[in-house]
């Protein structure tokens, strides 16, 4: 009886072992932002529309295994901009890019295909640059 939980508590620190504790990889996509405005300049109104953007980076991320806690630190470089129309018929385009480091810290199940989890992600941004303006 011995030998059998010794061989049982064997494999299953073998299998704890055997599970992802971290992994890396790189992560892009594409922003699409939602604006809607009620902004007033002056006495017209101001209409705005977002334009796409991307946003491309590195990932890292630790796993705990027996309790499913993970932190998933990562590198993002993002660009966003968004066109405004004004009454008049003038438009306006804003750009921006960022450096954004976000970390997720997830707590989720491990199953055979996917993993489902509920993450809190703070995050720090910087702007590279002044948001720029074109008429």
């Amino acid at each position: 009886m011995k030998k059998l939980l010794v061989i049982a508590a064997l494999m299953g620190l073998c299998a704890t072992a055997q599970a992802k504790i971290f992994a890396f990889g790189v992560k892009a996509g594409i922003n699409m932002p939602y604006l809607e405005t009620d902004l007033k300049a002056g006495a017209e109104a101001l209409k705005a529309n977002s334009n796409v953007g991307f946003h491309a980076g590195l990932f890292g991320q630790f796993n705990i295994p027996v309790i499913g806690l993970g932190i998933q630190p990562e590198l993002l470089y993002l660009n966003q901009s968004i066109s405004y129309f004004k009454e008049d018929g003038e438009s306006d385009y804003k750009s921006g890019s960022y450096l954004e480091i976000p970390i997720n810290i997830t707590w989720g199940i491990d199953l055979k295909v996917v993993r489902p989890f509920i993450a809190l992600t703070p995050y720090l941004r910087y702007a590279f640059s002044n948001v720029e303006t074109y008429v």
